[in-house]
């Protein structure tokens, strides 16, 4: 695919992976979703769309899953 050709990594996920890693339970409500988000991020504004807040703890839950394969000694570590 292009995206490989263009050296992008691409991942997968489950609804049940990003509630489990936004909320801490996989079978979490839309709602409770929607809250984490808010309080993660802590925007400016309340995420209107829910289809923005679907792309938003997509992204986090992909976050949460990378660090676990991240080691603090790689300079590629997520540091808080």
């Amino acid at each position: 695919s292009r995206t490989t050709e263009a050296g992008v990594a691409m991942g997968e996920y489950s609804p049940l992976e990003v509630k489990r890693s936004v909320v801490g339970y996989g079978r979490a409500e839309k709602h409770q979703v929607q809250m984490m988000i808010q309080n993660v991020l802590c925007p400016a504004e309340p995420v209107a769309s829910e289809d923005a807040c679907d792309a938003l703890a997509v992204n986090l839950a992909a976050l949460a899953i990378l660090r676990i394969f991240f080691t603090a000694a790689s300079p590629w570590a997520i540091s808080r």
